[in-house]
């Protein structure tokens, strides 16, 4: 294909696929839904062969809503290492029906395991943040030098919840609790903590300072207010404004990349933290320009509210560099946040809400297999 052909290509793909997945305003599920209907349609095309094929492991790890006694929930976390857990992991992400990021970068994907069932509680993962994110920024109150610095202490929770019967008893925010452990920041330490920076290009010592979130429809009722025995968990720092990629279909993606090879441009050779705003804006910004697409049309105006968990009494400081070691005394361990997560949210929705006993595996794979579903 001539430099034309992979201009005119992208052109016709982001004005069938792209252009009209941009919405106006509001939250409403049915309008994100809309903005993304092209990737619901490649997530099932790519993953629906995968879940037929591993939908036998995943439900022997789903919970019959009858075998889970609340008072007992043991939450473990597994680093997802093996292929056995990638597989887990991959599957579970199905269950949303809004599809979730891959993450980029620097990665941690975790498996939550009620030891007394030995089935799925939820998952997570963190990688890295974007470069630019107004509200965080502000609540930071961070310069560009100091950001440059001290961003590779941030991380951001591309993925987190909760799946049945666990999510009908406020198992969500169990698992979002969970987050700010003191063990997750202890494995962090373990895989990142000594590194040279990709920004500065300085050796040092990186300590988990924050990790970010952001709903999915607008305001959020999983994060929103989420303290445990009068610590903040997750606090609300304001919204996005509707500025990205995630109205963009992995079909258009590859025409751009294929289009900035024909060129020759180098930013394809940049995909490492700390060059710039993120990569793929990057890829897409050029190759909008090429092809004549107005720079507006990554305005998406799905608006998320954006919470932060701060790992340290000094979080803003050590984040600005007004301070050099992170006070994180304080964090809790993975058994005293279920202790106080059980008591604050799971054993009260439990009194109320005891038709999470119906809960059935079959149920959870059909739901997946409904997302999954290119009939919708």
């Amino acid at each position: 294909m001539t430099f034309q052909d992979h201009r005119e290509a992208f052109r016709e793909c982001w004005a069938r696929d792209v252009s009209g997945a941009r919405v106006a305003d509001g939250p409403d599920r049915s309008i994100v839904h809309k903005a993304y209907a092209q990737k619901i349609i490649e997530r099932a095309r790519r993953e629906s062969g995968f879940f037929a094929q591993t939908k036998g492991l995943f439900q022997s790890y789903i919970a019959q809503g009858s075998s889970v006694s609340p008072e007992r929930i043991c939450p473990r976390l597994v680093i997802v290492t093996d292929n056995f857990e990638k597989k887990l992991f991959r599957a579970a992400t199905s269950y949303w029906s809004i599809p979730v990021s891959q993450g980029f970068g620097r990665r941690i994907r975790f498996l939550v395991i009620d030891e007394n069932t030995g089935c799925l509680i939820g998952i997570f993962a963190i990688g890295d943040p974007v470069f630019n994110l107004a509200a965080r920024d502000r609540y930071i109150d961070w310069t560009s030098d100091q950001r440059v610095s001290r961003l590779s202490c941030v991380m951001d929770a591309y993925v987190l919840g909760a799946l049945p019967p666990y999510s009908s008893i406020l198992g969500g925010k169990l698992v979002a609790s969970l987050v700010r452990s003191r063990e997750v920041s202890q494995i962090f330490d373990a895989k990142y903590g000594n590194r040279e920076s990709i920004i500065s290009g300085r050796c040092s010592y990186n300590r988990l300072a924050m990790v970010t979130v952001s709903s999915a429809f607008g305001r959020s009722s999983l994060y929103n207010r989420l303290k445990l025995d009068g610590d903040w968990i997750f606090r609300s720092v304001g919204y996005s404004k509707g500025w990205g990629h995630h109205h963009v279909t992995e079909e258009a993606f590859d025409l751009a990349k294929k289009l900035l090879s024909a060129k020759q441009s180098n930013t394809l050779e940049t995909y490492e933290f700390g060059k710039g705003p993120n990569w793929k804006i990057r890829v897409l910004r050029e190759a909008m320009k090429i092809a004549g697409i107005a720079r507006n049309e990554l305005l998406h105006g799905i608006q998320r509210e954006v919470f932060v968990s701060e790992f340290g009494a000094n979080t803003k400081a050590y984040l600005c560099g007004l301070e050099h070691e992170l006070d994180n005394e304080s964090l809790s361990s993975v058994e005293c946040i279920t202790k106080s997560s059980l008591r604050r949210w799971v054993l009260p929705r439990a009194d109320r809400r005891k038709d999470f006993v119906l809960s059935s595996p079959h149920a959870t794979v059909r739901q997946i297999e409904r997302n999954l579903s290119l009939s919708g």
